[in-house]
């Protein structure tokens, strides 16, 4: 009986033995500071290790969006961590495509990541052609063991708005501070300045009269209160999770602009089905309050309920969508559905510091609006479908839709980090 407990023992303390971390050890790390890593991940030294904890820590280190690959093993108790650092200065152009106008805007930008090796990111872009403007913004999501972040960004935008025939200028000055309190959980402050300027182009316009009602330049202090629960795998592309957001904004307005605030609420879950491609089911919605109403909002604080934002299929330009929503479309209080089924078609590979995959998939949204919140109902709604396609070129997701609508119109859509 002594011989068979000496025995019993000796087997179970070898195979706890083995899941024993003694040692953790990096590699790849070239210019990522050691301490990055060993804050994100949960495996201590002197404590049992499994293959939940290693995925956990794979995942939180590969969302950091600064390494194209990430692997942990281990080997002879020593909890060995390698990574690939993705390029740390590469080409931001800033590109986006208005739908009413049928355009494309572009022009030159620059992202430094991981700068000094600390996840501090650095970008700057400025349009060229097609809207005028620029774009630089900082961040640092950890800047002490308080898991404390700090942002700034300074954007400026000068377009033309076709359907009111205005041209409009927009300028932007923003500073977030947050913390988090544990790895799911986020709160964020932003403070910020910002400033409009409407100029008409055509007195004569049928429109004038009503965009000199909203008035043409306004100027505002605001304050934004934002909170994040997100329990997703990988950010970029998830299989499994739940994302949900609230964010609260109050613009104070001062040289006669009124006061506004401003509530959305978004929450998406993801889950696998168990197929033998794995696609990925995502199920989502998502909530906007404006105060005041539609009809005394300035017409920048406008939201519109079709275009790649909302519901795919439809125009976000009032005039170019059917007849029988057209009043769904320019708002300012949506509520709105969207199912995806995602798969992929070329899975996500490292190429050396360069991470690369497409992903297609089937959509359907569906959505109603109301010039207030009291009236949101879905006695009216607009529904949309079709399919498309996501790029993920490192940490960046694009997102190619097709969409259609049963007034027998389609839509092209672009996203980025959809």
């Amino acid at each position: 009986m002594i011989y068979l407990v000496l025995i019993l023992n000796f087997i179970f303390s070898s195979s706890t033995d083995q899941f024993l971390v003694k040692s953790i050890k990096i590699n790849g790390n070239e210019t990522t500071k050691k301490i990055i890593i060993e804050r994100e991940i949960n495996q201590k030294i002197g404590f049992h290790s499994d293959s939940l904890i290693i995925i956990e820590d794979r995942n939180r280190l590969y969302n950091l969006g600064i390494f194209s690959s990430v692997d942990i093993n281990l080997k002879n108790n020593i909890y060995v961590i390698d990574v690939v650092e993705s390029y740390k200065v590469y080409p931001w152009p800033l590109i986006s495509y208005d739908e009413i106008k049928k355009e494309l805007s572009y022009g030159p930008g620059i992202s430094l990541r991981n700068f000094f090796g600390r996840n501090q990111t650095f970008i700057f872009g400025t349009y060229l052609v097609g809207e005028k403007g620029y774009l630089f913004s900082y961040s640092n999501p950890w800047v002490s063991e308080d898991r404390i972040n700090i942002g700034f960004k300074l954007y400026n935008l000068k377009q033309y708005n076709i359907f009111y025939n205005y041209n409009y200028d927009f300028f932007l000055n923003q500073l977030t501070l947050g913390f988090s309190n544990d790895v799911l959980k986020s709160y964020d402050i932003h403070l910020g300045l910002m400033q409009t300027d409407i100029k008409t182009l055509d007195h004569m316009n049928e429109n004038y009269q009503y965009i000199k009602s909203k008035s043409l330049k306004n100027k505002y202090i605001f304050l934004g209160l934002n909170y994040q629960f997100d329990d997703r795998d990988i950010y970029i592309d998830p299989s499994s999770g739940n994302f949900f957001d609230l964010f609260l904004k109050y613009y104070k307005g001062y040289d006669n602009s009124i006061d506004i605030i401003d509530i959305s609420l978004k929450y998406k879950r993801y889950f696998p089905i168990d197929l033998n491609t794995n696609p990925v089911i995502s199920i989502g919605t998502n909530l906007v309050i404006k105060f005041p109403s539609y009809n005394k909002l300035p017409i920048y604080f406008y939201e519109y309920l079709g275009g790649e934002d909302y519901i795919r299929g439809y125009s976000s330009f009032p005039s170019d969508s059917p007849t029988q929503v057209f009043g769904l479309i320019e708002t300012s209080n949506i509520i709105y559905f969207d199912t995806e089924i995602q798969n992929t078609i070329i899975p996500k590979k490292d190429y050396g510091k360069f991470e690369f995959g497409i992903d297609g998939l089937l959509f359907c949204d569906i959505g109603s609006s109301a010039d207030n919140y009291k009236s949101l109902t879905f006695d009216e709604y607009l529904i949309g479908y079709g399919f498309g396609l996501k790029l993920f070129i490192s940490s960046t997701a694009i997102g190619f839709y097709f969409g259609f609508n049963p007034y027998n119109q389609t839509h092209f859509h672009v996203k980025g980090n959809s």
